[in-house]
């Protein structure tokens, strides 16, 4: 295993990175609940509303929201950058982890594709529980994968690895599920290499030990259960969970298995090193380690587990994808298809120099920048996309904000959206939205006025009677007029 001084470049190109996307990402309308968190005037107040279903976060980011804001402030940069944060741990625990199993070119190419998904960076860098959750899903896989290389793990090891699932279960609703996919990849694993531990099995318990302190809690919260209209299947958007709606992804899967088929049929017809012996090579360490090829199968295991769950949810109708974005439950995946890259870009490596050795066949080195720089390229067209969009909504919600204040005006949108935007981000005293009868969520956004009432909800015969003049904003199209009250 080797060993070097961590790429100091690498960890500033992630704080350019953070820096960027942070400032340029569209507002979200989540992000109105962590600003509540953040701004809460207590503890138990803000534990009460968790507990009555006022926002789907759990313990762990709620406290480290509450605790950001009270230091840095609960600005929707500040709010984002603690997002970033967990971001920017994530691209330095995975870097070091690729590194020595892979080494540093193919580390880098992985978490360089992974943070050119639009998904993952409009969704890890929200100021919500994402970044947090794939960060210590992170740590979960690399825990989950030290207890397969080592039946005789210490019991430090053990009792870190049921901390790291304790937490990610306490970080999010699915943390529960996540945990559960993980020690599901690990027992199908361990089983075929045999290699299962009973000591190594118990760690993930922790887990669910420590949801048990949210339990009470947690059963609170799903007392306001959304009510889903009827609409189709999920499964036209099986391409999006399964690769992130990334052609880019598609593409370099199957040329990294057209490039293992090449290789192993090349290396079998020359008498080359077999696989067999390239895992037993990998085994000289002071700890007995599987090779690499084991921990592509165990990453391949892990991603077609949590495709496998989701689309059960889905056919269950606990979250009916056809209705909400929830490929943003599955992103927790980029941590497997991160060593699944980074394979692909180790093997293309390794074939580079062998073609390289035989002076009959001239590769150019170029090829191996262009997709770094298409990469590289794609990251500035989401920028500057999002940029473009946020710029013109920051315009709008400004002028419509500076004219309620002017003419002291109450806010009526017809979109809880635009409610919450203005709610939370303008110095706007009263705002209020339309909430349809049918709104799948109506019952959750009526228990979340009594404990954050800024915006109200109010139904579509109440605004026929609003006794005062507002500004009655519209969202298809946008547009906003004042409205008089009727005589």
């Amino acid at each position: 295993m080797r060993s070097r001084r961590y790429p100091l470049y690498l960890l500033a190109a992630a704080v350019v990175y953070v820096l960027l996307f942070v400032q340029a990402i569209p507002t979200f309308v989540d992000e109105a609940a962590t600003f509540r968190l953040a701004t809460d005037s207590s503890l138990s107040h803000m534990f009460s509303a968790l507990r009555g279903g006022a926002d789907g976060s759990f313990p762990l980011y709620a406290l480290n929201v509450y605790a950001w804001g009270k230091i840095f402030g609960s600005s929707e940069l500040s709010l984002r950058l603690n997002s970033g944060l967990f971001v920017l741990l994530f691209i330095w625990h995975m870097s070091r982890r690729l590194d020595r199993c892979f080494g540093l070119a193919p580390a880098i190419f992985s978490l360089l594709f992974v943070l050119s998904n639009k998904l993952f960076a409009y969704y890890a860098l929200q100021a919500r529980f994402y970044g947090l959750v794939i960060f210590l899903f992170s740590l979960g896989f690399w825990s989950s994968w030290e207890l397969l290389q080592n039946q005789k793990c210490t019991g430090w090891q053990r009792l870190r690895h049921a901390l790291f699932c304790g937490l990610l279960c306490l970080s999010h609703p699915l943390g529960l599920v996540y945990t559960g996919i993980l020690a599901a990849a690990y027992l199908l694993c361990s089983v075929f290499l045999k290699r299962l531990s009973f000591g190594n099995s118990l760690a993930f318990l922790g887990g669910p030990i420590l949801f048990l302190l949210w339990l009470p809690s947690f059963l609170d919260q799903r007392l306001v259960s959304p009510t889903y209209a009827p609409g189709p299947p999920g499964w036209h958007r099986c391409w999006q969970f399964a690769f992130f709606d990334s052609l880019a992804l598609f593409l370099t899967l199957l040329a990294g298995l057209v490039v293992f088929l090449i290789r192993r049929w090349v290396s079998s017809w020359a008498g080359a090193v077999t696989a067999k012996e390239e895992i037993t090579e990998a085994k000289g360490s002071k700890i007995a380690q599987l090779g690499n090829a084991y921990l592509v199968v165990f990453s391949l295991v892990l991603v077609a587990g949590i495709n496998g769950t989701f689309a059960l949810l889905d056919a269950a109708k606990v979250i009916p994808v056809y209705w909400m974005e929830a490929v943003r439950y599955l992103i927790v995946g980029w941590v497997a298809y991160a060593v699944i890259l980074s394979a692909i870009a180790a093997a293309a490596a390794g074939w580079f120099r062998e073609l390289s050795q035989n002076r009959a066949v001239r590769v150019p080195r170029i090829i191996f920048a262009l997709p770094l720089a298409g990469l590289l390229l794609l990251m500035e067209s989401h920028w500057g996309d999002w940029f473009k969009a946020r710029a013109s909504d920051r315009a709008y919600f400004s002028k419509i904000s500076g004219v309620a204040s002017e003419r002291h005006l109450d806010v009526v949108c017809k979109s809880h959206w635009d409610a919450f935007y203005l709610a939370t981000r303008t110095p706007t005293a009263r705002v209020f939205y339309l909430l349809e009868d049918d709104f799948p969520f109506k019952q959750y956004l009526l228990k979340t006025a009594i404990y954050y009432p800024n915006p109200f909800p109010i139904c579509p015969p109440g605004r026929l009677h609003y006794t005062n003049a507002y500004l009655y904003l519209t969202d298809s199209p946008r547009e906003a007029r004042i409205i008089e009250p009727a005589p």
